[in-house]
């Protein structure tokens, strides 16, 4: 798989803080794409590359179980 794709809205924070920590980038916002309990709400799109995901995973200690 070359790309993998994920969108949040933007009161989504624990979500988008997961998107985040696992290397996806943000790409693109729609503003005020939903209304939810009387307040407009963006709706965000994250992207993660093959490259990025190799790249980052090189970089990662190697996780030991404990014997």
């Amino acid at each position: 798989m070359h790309r993998v794709t994920a969108e949040a809205f933007s009161f989504a924070h624990v979500w988008k803080g997961l998107l985040d920590a696992v290397g996806f980038e943000a790409e693109g916002r729609l503003r005020d794409h939903l209304f939810r309990d009387g307040a407009f709400h963006d709706k965000e799109t994250f992207a993660l590359l093959e490259e990025e995901y190799q790249a980052r995973q090189a970089t990662r200690p190697l996780l030991v179980e404990a014997a």
